[in-house]
């Protein structure tokens, strides 16, 4: 292409684009291209402008054939046809096309592929020919090995279950049968075991015979199931060839279809289905020749992505939405690269890459068709590339970082790249998200406008950028073509478009670059929406969709009443057909078949203008709760009936005789909202189907209403301010004229911001320079933002907020407090504490707020500041000594309950037990207890100062008396007073002389019930002590396991506790324990007692506010007061309360893991190889607030399992504890002597209890006399394999497991007292996060 008056020859988009975009200037002045180049970009001041201009990547080809082995087979002309199994037009087809592929794209050499057409296709074939890929001695161990069949699928029913067939071409009922999916199993079973499970299988094929209903062999569509006899398939058949190779590692059936064909867990090959059971495999005529769907589609992504860059799971989301089919894959290895990266194409692109700094430049980007998540493998030079060893590291691409013609590539975790070379270059080995839209432009100048608006894009002027590529017209979704002078029209390329007969849009553009852009980012809003994924079988496969006309009567009052056409359907093979009549209307009948209730919305997308018209409600924001309207074993009707949405219509645009469009339904079983997917056409208004506009003869008032959000009311803030302000004037002795107290209405905005100014106020007397300042919020917040520093607080609540138009009161944002603490600090000090008890996760926000546990949450705008004073820098107020702590994580909500925050009340207990001069700002939170579905943050701060810096020892701490004794200082306190082995002391030896004298510091050595031992922190002689000697703390012990409260009068009677106390914690047999005992109640973990009935036994009372709140306080039966009964209480006890209350802090876990807690069903309808039901979610997330509460009936229990996703950086393993609260058992859940399966990271799923067999359900049981149970289940994660082992332990009584995999029931009896150990430090230094939730248990009584 030559642009006319520059001298320039173009070679291509890339060259072109960077013209556009970095050099308007060229040739020394600024001229535009046909009057518009660089119009829009003089102000372009990007890395890119002055950039050299951008090559192509050279291609590496690859001289060496792929050592892939395929087996393929197409079955058209079956041997004795019947209206059960009809003849074929596209399976042949399909299969050659798979052939082509392997020869002239993959260059795989024909002698090592066999294929198998029609009549050769028998089933004797089918199995020698299997069995010749087992018995090649030129395939190597892990060769990839791809078997592929299209043609007819079938299903028989047996006692053993549904058996699926594939139907050979000589099958003839009661003479030659079908090959049964044991059979199949066993045949590959024989090849993985002889050649390892590199193999891939993909069957074009469905196994339902009503496919075969309805249609004739003239048909333009036909499936590809067909119907069988009940005696096709002996029960003996094939047994030699399963006795050889018998079934996958958890069945006899290694090759079955999703939800029936496709065996869970299943090791020796991958898996690609058509369809899901209960969908047919469809085959359409386009024009001389038939094809099948799925492979067609299949295609097209394989001939778009590498194989080298795909996996498997990645092609249920990159392959183009196939009418009235969903593929599945199936498979352990789901997750690996396309023939696990041993099959290259012949070329590999290669792009140079630069260090400039730290940063990794690649010469490529959006230009390139670089999108979000690609990854690449960096090499020294080309030679290596070519080898592919050694690699340098691998790096990723992020959307943020990648530009028009170069991207800064970020590391994969734990990958590490060495300095580069000039001569370094990287293969891109993974694929990225697909672009939203591929469009054709011919290379010529009257085109320039367009390559204008799509630089225009590309360099991300306007909101949200949308993924535009240029490719050549093959791979395009749409090719824009001149029309008439001065427009633009556009060619429909999509085959589900044009197999139809729909070629061209009927609109034009006029040849402007701003029309241009409207249009090209309403198509690739369009595209995108309309080709997204959201794959689930138990949705697609229970949801059954009707459509047919609409039938007109009126009742006497002059109503319109609509019904539908009875025994009309016009939804067929997953299309509908009908000729256009004006004013007719349409319906639809949606059933529900699932276990769930759910929401539905319903969108048409028109080919024809690009516009998505909702034809039922999408948008999602209220402030009330939603009825389901499809609720399961129910139906919704569309166009009629009570819900009220109007009937559909059908129009076609002025000069066409066909249009073409996508009805697509989105099904939810939580509210979701889509406002943002519909769009008006960017040429007209919207046409195709519209909402009816129905006109009765009866007219109805039109009313209009206006909502105003509203705030469910809080129970605990309040009285968590009340707490802290007690704390302080209590414990630390603070005067109350120093706090000021605001509750309710008296925290208002102007209230809020009045309090804080003062704070600043150099004329104020309180407080002084450098004194401590503490700021305390409790209530509502905004959802947490990451990039805001302020622990991530966007937004505080006031109590007068309010968004009523006209009263606007906004609330409290992160800027205005950023300024205030600015003005604070500058005038006061930075030794400013700052704790907020509010906020979380804007996907909390939807959580009942009616039962025990309130989320302070509330999904808001921030608002504009109207805050007039300075603009400040978040890092510079933040820098120094100011301090902050937040309730949660982004991805989490800050949580109420019993009228207390859980946060709060754990903080300020956590404070009184350990005492404020122990809890420092690195302490903190790792000495806090656990919060279920709350992981506190702390940001800024002097590591080691105490919390509140104030400087201050508190008043019941300020010094100890001490002795000398052998040569060693003696404290006058020990255990009972709270002291812990590595408390630190600042000793006087003149107490008279403490403001003259710096003090020496020491440790606690060994801690006794009344007395603790000091050695020096530095070596050096001990000098006598003088005038009334002291010691008084001045830095925490090590963290106490377990603190026990006892009455005051009863210490004599329970000093066997002290005794067994000082065993445990200078124990050298096994791993110690620091046990405590207190007077008071508010900091211990349980009480316990002399019994009532008994002198010789003992109670326990449970105190951990996790567990008390729920109304469960007692142990279940009380104990001997017997000395080795008293040291296994307190063992196991310790043990239990040391793993339940250690925290692993990650600010990142709240929106890097899902933890789903569910309730399973079994199916009615689908077994397993053993004859158990296979079994399915059904409800929400059970722990989504953190709590979970159990109906418990002994007769029928239910089951409960877990699913986790992980959106982290790396590949996490599961550990998961149940800790029982009536016994001090610890169960471990998962996993249970297994192999560890990571969950992989970048959205990884991990199943447990369904969908992953070899993983059991868990159930839960109530011991006799009880009614009521509570326990926390806590999940650890780690990077890495971890030995945890020696958490789990059993209960103080004797226990035996019951079925279910869950708790376990009290049997008469007790144990000996276990060995038990910690886990090595290596083990614990893997825990990369931690999520622990509530499991309340209530018994359902008889009457119930």
């Amino acid at each position: 292409m030559r642009i006319p008056g520059l001298n320039i020859q173009i070679k291509g988009y890339l060259e072109l684009l960077w013209y556009i975009i970095g050099k308007n200037t060229h040739a020394g002045k600024s001229r535009s291209l046909k009057g518009r180049v660089g119009s829009l970009f003089r102000s372009n001041k990007s890395a890119e402008a002055s950039d050299p201009k951008p090559e192509d990547p050279s291609d590496i080809k690859i001289s060496d054939a792929p050592p892939l082995w395929g087996l393929i087979i197409g079955i058209n002309d079956y041997t004795h046809p019947t209206e059960k199994l009809r003849k074929l037009k596209g399976s042949v087809s399909d299969a050659d096309a798979i052939n082509q592929y392997l020869q002239i794209d993959l260059k795989v050499p024909p002698d090592q592929i066999v294929n198998l057409r029609n009549k050769e296709a028998s089933r004797d074939k089918i199995i020698a020919a299997l069995d010749d890929l087992r018995d090649n001695p030129r395939i190597q161990s892990q060769d990839p090995i791809l078997i592929y069949y299209a043609g007819h699928g079938g299903e028989i029913p047996s006692d053993d279950g549904t058996i699926q067939t594939l139907v050979p071409v000589d099958y003839l009922h009661g003479k030659t049968s079908p090959i049964p999916d044991r059979t199949l199993a066993a045949l590959i079973n024989g090849i993985a075991k002889k050649h390892g499970n590199n193999i891939t299988v993909i069957l074009d094929c469905c196994h339902s015979g009503s496919g075969t209903r309805g249609s004739s062999e003239e048909s333009e569509t036909l499936a590809r199931g067909c119907e069988l006899g009940l005696g096709d398939v002996p029960r003996n058949l094939d047994a030699l060839i399963c006795a050889a190779y018998p079934g996958a590692e958890t069945s006899s059936r290694g090759i079955r279809f999703a939800e029936g064909f496709a065996t869970k867990g299943m090791k020796s090959h991958v898996l690609l289905a058509a369809c899901s059971a209960n969908e047919l495999a469809l085959e359409d005529k386009q024009s001389e020749e038939a094809h099948g769907r799925f492979t067609t589609a299949l295609l097209e992504l394989f001939r778009s992505v590498p194989p080298d860059q795909l996996t498997y799971a990645d092609i249920l989301t990159k392959i183009r939405r196939i009418d009235g089919q969903n593929p599945q894959c199936e498979g352990f290895h789901r997750d690996r690269i396309l023939f696990n990266a041993k099959v290259r194409p012949p070329t590999r692109r290669c792009y140079d890459v630069r260090q400039q700094g730290k940063a990794i430049i690649l010469e490529g980007g959006q230009a390139h068709g670089i999108t979000n998540g690609a990854e690449f493998t960096l090499y020294s030079d080309r030679n290596v590339a070519l080898a592919g060893e050694p690699k340098l590291g691998t790096m990723v691409a992020r959307e943020a970082r990648i530009k028009p013609f170069i991207t800064v590539l970020e590391l994969v975790g734990g990958t590490n790249v060495p300095e580069l070379k000039a001569t370094a270059v990287a293969i891109q080995t993974k694929a990225g998200v697909s672009e939203d839209l591929l469009i054709h432009v011919p290379m010529e100048i009257r085109y320039m406008p367009v390559f204008e608006a799509i630089a225009l894009e590309m360099t991300g002027t306007g909101p949200n950028p949308c993924r535009i590529g240029l490719v050549e017209k093959d791979k395009a979704k749409l090719e824009i073509v001149s029309h008439g002078k001065d427009q633009f029209a556009f060619n429909v390329l999509e085959k589900r478009a044009t197999e139809h007969g729909f070629t061209r849009m009927p609109h034009h553009v006029d040849s402007n670059t701003n029309d241009i852009h409207r249009v090209l980012r309403a198509a690739a809003h369009y595209h995108f929406h309309l080709n997204l994924n959201h794959a689930n079988n138990l949705i697609m496969n229970k949801i059954k969709i009707e459509f047919f006309p609409l039938l007109e009567d009126w009742d006497d009052s002059g109503e319109l009443l609509l019904s539908p056409t009875e025994g009309v359907n016009m939804y067929q093979d997953g299309r509908i057909e009908y000729e256009v009549v004006a004013e007719t209307k349409y319906g639809m009948r949606v059933t529900n078949e699932t276990p769930w209730d759910l929401h539905f919305a319903c969108l048409f997308f028109d080919h024809a203008d690009f516009g998505i018209l909702a034809l039922t409600e999408v948008n999602a924001q209220t402030s009330y709760e939603k009825d389901y309207h499809l609720k399961k074993d129910s139906v919704a009707e569309i166009g009629y009936g009570p819900l009220g949405i109007p009937p559909l219509e059908c129009d076609i645009p002025e000069g066409l005789d066909l249009t073409i469009g996508f009805l697509k339904f989105y099904f939810t079983n939580q509210v979701v909202d889509l406002s943002h997917v519909p769009q008006l056409s960017p040429f007209t208004s919207t046409r195709g189907f519209k909402n009816s506009g129905m006109v009765n003869k009866k007219s109805d008032p039109v009313w209009g209403t206006v909502l105003i959000p509203h705030l469910p009311a809080l129970h605990g803030a309040v009285n968590d301010s009340d707490a802290l302000s007690d704390y302080l004037q209590t414990n630390l002795k603070v005067p109350a004229d120093r706090i000021v107290n605001l509750r309710n209405q008296e925290a208002t905005r102007a209230g809020i911001l009045r309090a804080l100014n003062a704070l600043s106020l150099r004329s104020v007397r309180h407080p002084r320079k450098d004194d401590s300042i503490i700021i305390y919020f409790a209530g509502y917040g905004g959802p947490l933002d990451s990039n805001i520093g302020l622990a991530g607080v966007r937004t505080i609540v006031p109590w007068d907020y309010s968004a009523a138009t006209g009263n606007e009161i906004p609330p409290v944002t992160s800027s205005e407090l950023l300024s205030y603490v600015a003005a604070i600090k500058r005038n006061k000090g930075d030794r400013i504490t700052i704790i907020f008890d509010c906020g979380g996760s804007s996907q909390r926000v939807q959580e009942e707020q009616d039962g025990p546990i309130l989320s302070r949450v509330i999904d808001i705008a921030s608002g504009e500041s109207t805050h007039e004073g300075e603009l400040v820098s978040e890092k510079s107020v933040l820098a120094g000594n100011v301090f902050i702590l937040s309730a949660c994580s982004k991805g989490e909500a800050a949580r109420e309950a019993q009228g207390h925050g859980l946060f709060t009340s754990a903080l300020i207990k956590q404070l009184k037990r350990q005492g404020l001069v122990n809890t420092t700002r690195s302490n903190v939170l790792a000495n806090l207890p656990q919060i279920p579905s709350q992981t506190p943050q702390a940001y800024g701060g002097i590591a080691n100062t105490p919390l509140f810096d104030t400087g201050l020892v508190p008043p019941e701490q300020i010094a100890y008396n001490i002795s000398e004794d052998r040569q060693r200082y003696v404290v006058h306190a020990g255990s009972v007073a709270g002291i812990t082995p590595g408390a630190h002391f600042s000793v006087y030896r003149d107490r008279t002389r403490l403001a003259k004298k710096k003090p020496k510091v020491f440790i606690a050595d060994r801690v006794a019930l009344f007395t603790t031992t000091l050695k020096p922190l530095v070596d050096q002689p001990l000098k006598p002590l003088l005038n009334s000697p002291s010691a008084i703390p001045s830095g925490p012990g090590h963290q106490t396991d377990l603190v026990v409260a006892v009455p005051p009068k009863l210490k004599d009677a329970l000093t066997p506790f002290y005794q067994i106390a000082l065993k445990l914690l200078y124990n050298t047999a096994a791993e110690s324990y620091q046990v405590l005992f207190t007077e008071d109640k508010e900091t211990a973990d349980i009480f316990v007692d002399v019994s009532k009935n008994s002198k010789e036994l003992f109670t326990v009372t449970v105190l951990d506010q996790r567990v008390s709140r729920h109304g469960y306080t007692d142990l279940s039966a009380p104990l001997p007061l017997k000395l080795e009964d008293i040291e296994r209480f307190l063992r196991s006890a310790a043990h239990f309360y040391r793993h339940l209350n250690l925290s692993y802090l990650n600010t990142a876990i709240g929106e890097s893991v899902s933890v789903e807690f569910l309730k399973l069903v079994d199916s009615d309808t689908e077994y397993d190889d053993d004859g158990h039901p296979y079994r399915y979610p059904v409800d929400n997330n059970l722990a989504a607030t953190g709590l979970v509460e159990v109906q418990v009936d002994p007769e029928e229990p239910e089951d409960f399992g877990f699913r986790f996703i992980n959106n982290s950086d790396s590949d996490l393993y599961p550990h998961i504890f149940y800790f029982d609260n009536s016994d001090l058992s610890i169960a471990n859940y998962y996993p249970r002597g297994s192999k560890e399966v990571p969950i992989k990271k970048n959205g990884g799923v991990l199943t447990i209890g369904f969908d992953n067999p070899g993983t059991p359900a868990y159930s839960y049981f109530i011991r006799d006399g009880q009614d009521l149970d509570v326990g926390l289940i806590k999940v650890l994660f780690s990077k890495e394999p971890a030995a945890l082992s020696s958490i789990p332990q059993n209960a103080i009584f004797e226990e035996a497991p019951v079925s279910g995999g869950g708790k376990m029931k009290v049997v008469e009896g007790k144990t000996d007292v276990p060995s038990m150990t910690r886990p090595s430090e290596k083990d614990l230094e893997t825990i990369w996060g931690s999520v622990m939730f509530c499991i309340v248990q209530h018994r359902v009584l008889e009457d119930e």
